[in-house]
């Protein structure tokens, strides 16, 4: 067998073999089962099996079908493969759209283990991919006509149910069977014993469902053809009823005319529509014909005679040994045979004398009538009771099919087949019936486990006068169609929901308990790997005597190749970068060569590792990176190392061989310990060296201190003492090391003292300090500064460091010092009085100094109102310099006055807004301003808080600086001024005042803030030198500092700084 045609004939056998098992599950008629397990089986194949195994589906599906008893009358059908072969494509496509529909959107082969992934499976290839078989099938069945259209959408139904369920229960069995995942076998008894339970409880209802279903249909066909036997039986009984009015009204009356017969005759059609024509015919002696014709023809019936038949024509009797019962009256509409001699007609002369016999309506078999159509005639006898006999009859007639028609009336009789029979004579006769086929009981033979052999129908004896009629009742297939719709129908949805719910909740929790037992066995596995790779890491971190070597090369390459082994690699490198490429610092194993080696940085996977910043993992062509020479990387994993903080290089182990498994978080985590142990053990060598380094400088740097340092044990024994130690005392050193610290002191007390006073601050971790005097080597008292610290403050009975400092001339320079500060002090306030007195001389002056200034301007004035007509242009001339020298002196003396008066006592201070100070100025100065066409801006920083001060001398010193800008301004352009304020520093404010003057050079910065400083002459700039001093001095008793920034024709940026307010902070 070729090997690509195994698996499709497997498939086929299974179909067939569980095909044959669910036909046992088929619900009458049999065309469609409660569960159907070959789908199921189908869209497993498809899923496991690809879309190549659709030849094994189909062929299944056309044995199945092609079987003697597979689908209950198939093989009456014919044995034509068109049927079948549409039924096994419909199967096919089905298996083969539910598995592209669960493998494209339900993201199989996975491991059917979360919600998503199994309502996928049940929802894709159970409820949509399902309807197609359901359609094609039904369809297919339909179209032959093996399924009533009335019962097409049941079938439908429940062959789409049954593919559901098969799906529901089977696929994901099957699924988990075959699946290649571990620990399936137990998630398979599971779900096989859960769904199995469902599968077995849905049988067990539609079992008793189609039970509870046949017995309410035998129930609904018996009421149903009841009915129908007591509705014929009671309109039969109606029209003897009503016949019988004759009677009542011919009793003791034998003849009545012929309007008061034709007057009931018409009221009876219309009480008993069932009856045909009436007649009456009444009993004639032979001696009084002539006078009865006679009687008739006087009844308006001229043409009227009494006739029997001879050679097939009714001619006057001929025969008179008996009585004559002629057709007398006829109702309207009644064929012709007036005078007929009814006793003449075999039939009917039987008829009659039954009637007479039984004296009480009897009834004919099925015969002729003069309508032209069969019928059944009634002979009712009238005077039955009479010594002589009846005296007449009535006569009617019934066409069956008019009284099954009137008696079945609002009855469903479309659901029944019936057939009205007559076996009076042991011959069943048809007298009607609604079915052409020969009268007989429904056969059922249903196949599977809620089939059932079985004859339905019911036989209903028909009292009719003195012959018996029998109402035989089939089931049609419109009453089997309708009676279906029941609780079976009900079951299946009921099932069909049971067992979605039941394989969804198995599954979900088989699932999860599966992937908590694989996640549960990964973490012990990783676990065990883990505590392998901790175990490796402490023996590489173990202490020095544990290693092999002490040096950190050999050490290295110890760790590397265990960590190689562990890992599984073939190589391992720990790296450096070295601008744009790598070098390799160690390498193992030993012998690969690659220890010194280099190649560039970029697109290496020491790059991917580095840029990562973590441990990485990189398989297949992503791994490449190392040199040639190197062989083939098809997977790395490393960690990059860092050194005090800073990218070192990257620890990288490599191998040829592809990766056999997903990245192992333990692996990257034992490589990332890893690397930060040699990152530790980089950083420890660097430490080591760095630490011999520090000893060296330590060392030279106490050689060479000129404080002196010792090491003195608590036993107050010199154990070190660096050079300074030793000149301070004036010991060589092998006087001291070794030594009691006794010899430094000048007598047993201070010994004494002094150690008692620093063991109290020692033992409570505290730092000794004191000046102390102590004894030279050659015998002088030295006074050394001291201080003592624990080398270990949690145990000050151990060695204590003591460090020393000659202060012997550094107190002789402080008691110098002190008395020069005293005197200093003493000047300072000779000084402070004497400013004082300055300022009060400069008051009193400037007061005496602008009297007698008054008083020549106003001579001057005087002499000018009354001797300026007089005096010449030279005169004239020589009074207004006199006045400009006094208005000068008064400016000058008014200057003075106020540098003198800044700061003295009275002055309040107060917290100004800095915004408040700037506005006021530019509000004061805004006439100058619009006089001068300058343009002046203020510009404040947002959130510039207040100085302490006060607000006169403040605004004054803003007004100042404003002024000057005003003052001296370039000719060629319009002044712009800037005022702004900012944040200075923390706990500071600068005020700018920066104009586009004429500038200041470099040299004269510090001058123009000196007194009477000016750099122009009166005849180009007016002023008298003293407004930068005045600024200079607010500032500075507001603690602040004030400079400029200028160059000639350049303009003049004037810098503020204040200490802001607390509140401001």
């Amino acid at each position: 067998m070729p090997r690509r045609l195994g698996p499709p004939l497997l498939v086929a056998a299974a179909y067939y073999l569980t095909g044959r098992l669910g036909l046992l599950l088929a619900i009458p008629p049999g065309y469609a089962t409660a569960i159907w397990p070959p789908s199921g089986l189908a869209l497993a194949a498809a899923l496991l099996l690809g879309p190549r195994i659709w030849p094994g589906i189909a062929l299944g599906t056309l044995l199945l079908n092609l079987h003697p008893s597979g689908a209950a009358g198939l093989a009456g059908l014919g044995n034509a493969l068109a049927l079948p072969a549409v039924i096994a494509a419909g199967a096919a496509a089905q298996a083969l759209a539910g598995g592209f529909l669960v493998r494209r959107l339900g993201g199989y082969p996975n491991g059917l283990s979360s919600f998503r992934q199994i309502a996928a499976l049940l929802f894709l290839g159970g409820v949509v991919a399902c309807l197609i078989s359901a359609s094609v099938g039904s369809a297919a069945l339909w179209s032959v006509g093996a399924v009533p259209s009335e019962a097409l959408a049941r079938h439908w139904a429940t062959w789409w149910v049954g593919d559901v369920i098969g799906v529901f229960v089977f696929t994901p069995l099957l699924l988990c069977a075959f699946s290649r995942q571990a620990g399936q076998r137990r998630r398979v008894v599971v779900a096989a014993f859960w769904l199995g339970c469902t599968v077995l409880a849905t049988v067990v209802m539609v079992g008793f469902a189609t039970r509870m279903e046949r017995r309410a249909l035998d129930s609904r066909f018996h009421r149903l053809a009841g009915a129908m036997g007591q509705s014929l039986e009671k309109t039969l009984t109606a029209q003897a009823e009503a016949l019988r009015v004759f009677d009542a009204v011919y009793a003791g009356h034998p003849r009545r005319d012929r309007a008061e017969f034709t007057a009931i005759a018409a009221r009876l059609r219309h009480l008993a529509p069932v009856l045909g024509s009436l007649a009456w015919a009444p009993v004639i002696a032979p001696a009084g014909l002539d006078a009865f014709e006679a009687w008739v023809r006087g009844q308006g019936q001229a043409d009227y005679a009494v006739t029997q038949p001879r050679d097939g024509m009714w001619q006057p009797p001929f025969r008179l040994d008996r009585p004559l019962v002629p057709l007398t009256f006829l109702s309207a509409g009644a064929p012709g045979g007036l005078g007929h001699d009814l006793a003449s007609d075999p039939g009917l002369a039987a008829l009659l004398d039954e009637a007479a016999r039984q004296r009480r309506l009897v009834f004919s078999p099925l015969m002729p009538l003069p309508h032209g159509y069969d019928g059944i005639t009634l002979a009712l006898p009238l005077d039955p009771g009479a010594a002589a006999g009846p005296s007449g009859y009535i006569l009617a007639d019934i066409r069956p099919q008019t009284l099954t028609h009137a008696a079945f009336e609002g009855l469903r009789t479309a659901a029944v087949r019936y057939w009205l029979l007559d076996d009076k004579d042991g011959k069943p006769r048809i007298l009607s019936s609604n079915s052409a086929d020969t009268p007989g009981f429904l056969t059922r033979d249903d196949p599977g486990l809620f089939g059932q052999s079985r004859s339905w129908g019911e036989d209903l004896p028909i009292a009719v006068g003195h012959r018996l009629w029998r109402l035989r009742v089939a089931p049609a297939p419109l009453f089997m169609a309708d009676a279906r719709y029941g609780i079976d129908w009900v079951v299946l949805f009921v099932g069909l929901l049971m067992s979605g719910a039941v394989s969804m909740l198995v599954l979900v929790s088989t699932g999860r308990e599966q992937m908590l037992r694989t996640r549960i066995t990964e973490a012990e596995a990783r676990l065990r790997r883990h505590a392998h790779s901790l175990r490796l890491l402490g023996r590489l971190s173990a202490p020095e005597p544990a290693r092999p070597d002490g040096r950190l090369d050999a050490m290295l390459d110890a760790a590397l190749d265990e960590a190689r082994r562990h890992l599984g690699m073939e190589q391992a490198l720990l790296t450096r970068i070295e601008g744009p490429t790598v070098s390799v610092l160690q390498a193992q194993p030993a012998g690969s060569g690659l220890a010194g080696r280099h190649w560039p940085l970029a697109g290496s996977c020491c790059e991917a590792i580095l840029h990562a910043a973590d441990a990485l993992r990189i398989d297949g062509t992503e791994a490449a990176g190392p040199p040639s020479g190197m062989p083939e990387v098809r997977r790395s994993i490393g960690a990059p190392v860092q050194v005090h903080g800073r990218l070192f290089g990257s620890l990288i182990f490599t191998t040829a061989q592809p990766a056999a498994a997903p990245a192992d978080e333990s692996d990257l985590d034992f490589v990332r310990q890893l690397a930060r142990w040699v990152g530790v053990c980089l950083e420890r060598d660097e430490a080591q060296a760095a630490l011999s380094a520090t000893h060296q400088r330590l060392a030279t740097l106490l050689d060479n201190a000129p404080i002196g340092f010792a090491i003195i044990s608590f036993q107050r024994l010199i154990v070190q003492a660096n050079p300074a130690y030793c000149r301070i005392f004036g010991r060589p050193a092998d006087q001291l090391i070794g030594k009691p610290s006794r010899l430094l002191y000048p007598s047993d007390e201070s010994y004494h003292t002094l150690g008692r006073l620093a063991l109290e601050r020692l033992r409570d971790g505290q730092t000794f300090e004191t000046e102390y005097p102590m004894q030279h080597g050659d015998g002088r008292i030295i006074t050394v500064r001291l201080i003592a610290r624990a080398v270990d403050h949690r145990k000050p009975d151990q060695d204590i460091v003591w460090a020393a400092e000659d202060i012997t001339d550094r107190k002789a320079s402080q008691f110098a010092l002190g008395k020069a500060l005293r005197e200093l002090e003493e000047k300072a306030g000779a000084l402070e009085r004497s400013n004082s007195e300055l300022e009060q001389f400069a008051t009193v002056a400037s007061h005496d100094l602008r009297q007698p200034l008054r008083q020549i301007g106003s001579y001057v004035g005087l002499l000018r109102k009354s001797q300026g007509q007089r005096l010449d242009d030279e005169g004239r001339q020589f009074l207004e310099t006199v006045q400009d020298g006094v208005d000068r002196m008064h400016r000058l003396i008014q200057d003075l006055l106020d540098y003198a008066r800044i700061g003295q006592a009275g002055l309040p201070a107060e917290t100004v807004p800095v915004a408040d100070i700037l506005e006021q100025a530019r509000r004061i100065m805004a006439p100058a301003v619009a006089e001068a066409g300058a343009e002046l801006t203020l510009d404040l920083a947002e959130g510039v808080g207040a100085v302490r001060g006060n607000r006169i001398e403040l605004e004054r010193l803003v007004q100042n600086l404003l002024s000057n800008a005003l003052t001296y301004r370039a000719a060629d352009r319009p002044p712009r001024i800037v005022l702004s304020a900012r944040h200075w520093d923390w706990g500071k404010v600068e005020i700018l005042v920066a104009d586009n003057g004429i500038g200041i050079a470099k040299e004269h910065h510090e001058r123009v803030f000196g007194l009477f400083q000016r750099l122009h002459g009166r005849s180009t700039y007016e002023g008298t030198g003293i407004g930068l001093a005045v600024c200079k001095k607010i500032v500075d008793r507001h603690q602040g500092r004030i400079w400029l920034d200028s160059e000639p024709d350049a303009g003049t940026r004037v810098h503020i700084v204040l200490p802001m307010a607390e509140t401001s902070r």
